[in-house]
């Protein structure tokens, strides 16, 4: 079995030592992405995109080792890390002449989330960052008609359909899809044992 399946510890937990570069590296891989799709459906404006994920990785380099599951589901943590670093980033920065419209524009979108509403959007598109970054793996391992095969179905197209576009049998686009649908699972899975806790 491949090395990446085994046991170990997550990288959640691997990312609190802040010795281990290599983790943070990797947390960094992950989440850095997520940032940046978050603030953009959170409205913040563009142009402070940029510098508020490096604010708000500094911030969870620096806050990740006090983070405890007891406490909270790490999603959780992390939306609460992103709303208050992002608000108390645009308040300082609002004060400043310049781009101050912008700024505060920005301030307004995130104020009008409360809490539990974050949280929600949080897990909502956290759900699809890692579906996507689960397909993203599963086109390294597939390819052609498989991926083909597995997409159409998750768009509803049948079997018969898409049989006859491929020039292959109903029977291998069933087996096509159940490869890969058994490997997404399988990252999925995995995703979610390494980035959560």
């Amino acid at each position: 079995m491949d090395n990446q399946w085994q046991t170990r510890q997550t990288l959640i937990q691997r990312a609190k030592d802040q010795s281990d570069e290599e983790a943070w590296k990797e947390f960094i891989s992950f989440y850095k992405m997520f940032i940046y799709y978050l603030l953009n459906r959170m409205n913040v404006s563009l142009n402070e995109i940029d510098d508020l994920v490096q604010e708000i990785l500094l911030t969870l380099w620096k806050k990740l080792e006090s983070y405890e599951s007891s406490k909270a589901k790490f999603r959780t943590w992390l939306s609460t890390v992103i709303r208050n670093t992002t608000i108390n980033y645009l308040k300082h920065n609002s004060s400043y002449k310049t781009r101050k419209e912008e700024f505060k524009s920005s301030l307004d979108a995130m104020n009008s989330y409360s809490e539990p509403e974050m949280d929600k959007i949080v897990e909502r598109e956290w759900k699809v960052y890692l579906t996507n970054l689960a397909m993203e793996r599963i086109k390294k391992v597939f390819s052609g008609h498989a991926l083909e095969a597995f997409k159409s179905g998750m768009e509803g197209i049948s079997a018969e359909d898409v049989a006859d576009k491929l020039g292959i049998t109903v029977d291998s686009v069933y087996t096509l899809r159940g490869r890969v649908k058994k490997r997404f699972v399988r990252e999925i899975r995995f995703l979610m044992d390494e980035l959560e806790l």
